[in-house]
């Protein structure tokens, strides 16, 4: 009975141990503008977003762009140095209100320009009222400390019920093998399954319905992923070096327990 205890307080510390370290890698990615913004860059979501906003502008103002000097003009008022400073700003916005629970998670990316006597307006919203990621990145810290809790009191708790030494090890040890297995299954189905659900989990969010927008998002998620891949090789890594040292210590534990008892 106490052994089948045991090895239930390991099973719900490894559990606990798989959710924290998905939380906190998806933390990891993005628990600041900077980082946001660094993904915004490499997947190329600024000059996506300035082609977008000058489709909206001559959508929405009936403006006849049938020339060089008129692309030229348009271009010049809607640059991707102006696209980039405004999604920048709400970026920045976001992460204030992140901070700051009073503040409205909904957020204005506008663009009031003119050039030659011509204006060029955007106004759209991001609205992060019912976004997961808002509520997450808010209560992150708490998440992780209560995750920790969980996975560190079972452990502990198994590991003082255990008699010898040896098996106090090897429960350790056994743990961080199957957290790397765990690890790397999570990995692997992030590289395998989320490119093909991606899309609809982003266009069923509250975040963008537009499609062309639901790209851009799903665009920057994958990046967001891939830089991901190097944080969890490296944690499938150092739980497989941990996992061999305990269990080898607790082999030598074992061998040196047998040996002094056949001399008695």
């Amino acid at each position: 009975m106490k052994r089948i205890f045991i090895v239930l307080l390991v099973v719900a510390s490894l559990l606990f141990s798989l959710s924290f370290f998905i939380v906190l890698n998806l933390w990891g990615a993005t628990n600041s503008s900077a980082k946001i913004k660094s993904l915004a860059a490499d997947s190329e979501l600024y000059s996506f977003a300035t082609t977008y906003i000058r489709d909206e502008v001559v959508n929405s103002s009936n403006i006849s762009i049938n020339d060089d000097a008129s692309f030229d003009q348009l271009n010049e008022a809607v640059s991707t140095k102006k696209v980039t400073a405004t999604i920048n700003s709400s970026i920045d916005d976001f992460f204030s209100s992140v901070q700051n629970k009073a503040d409205s998670p909904v957020f204005p990316i506008e663009i009031t320009t003119s050039s030659n006597g011509q204006n060029y307006n955007f106004s759209k919203k991001a609205n992060f009222t019912d976004s997961p990621a808002l509520y997450l990145l808010r209560r992150i810290n708490y998440i992780l400390l209560i995750l920790a809790a969980c996975v560190l009191l079972p452990l502990i708790l198994a590991v003082l019920l255990s008699k010898t030494a040896a098996a106090k090890l090897k429960i350790i040890g056994r743990s961080s093998v199957f957290l790397a297995l765990f690890l790397g299954t999570v990995l692997g189905l992030l590289l395998e399954l989320l490119p093909h659900h991606l899309s609809r989990l982003v266009a069923s969010s509250s975040i963008v319905h537009d499609p062309r927008l639901v790209n851009a998002v799903v665009k920057l998620v994958n990046v967001a992923v891939n830089r991901q891949v190097l944080y969890y090789a490296l944690e499938i890594i150092v739980f497989i070096v941990a996992a061999a040292i305990f269990l080898y210590i607790a082999k030598a534990e074992t061998k040196e327990g047998s040996y002094l008892s056949d001399k008695l």
